[in-house]
């Protein structure tokens, strides 16, 4: 996905106007920009520190011996509000 971002096109089909060219430049180097910035959030200690202290906090419930899938889809639905959460703080900063 990443290399995705990177690839120039040095190929514009033809008939394509450089309006559209610029255009996909234009496209090409706000989505690398929007990426960097979500990377650098997901590798901060606002996400990090929540999401680790999530799992050390839940870990104890996933014993080997038990297989509790009420317990565990709750704990499911209880991490997907924490990174929704942490996805939305990270909102204004990357200007969505």
């Amino acid at each position: 996905m990443l290399r995705r971002f990177s690839k120039k096109n040095k190929n514009p089909p033809d008939g394509g106007s450089s309006s559209s060219s610029t255009n996909n430049e234009e496209t090409t180097r706000k989505q690398k920009k929007l990426l960097a910035k979500f990377l650098e959030f997901i590798t901060s200690s606002i996400w990090s520190i929540p999401i680790a202290s999530f799992i050390e906090s839940q870990s104890v419930v996933f014993d080997r011996q038990q297989m509790e899938t009420e317990i565990y889809v709750e704990i499911h639905k209880e991490y997907s509000r924490l990174i929704d959460t942490l996805v939305g703080l990270t909102k204004p900063r990357l200007r969505f």
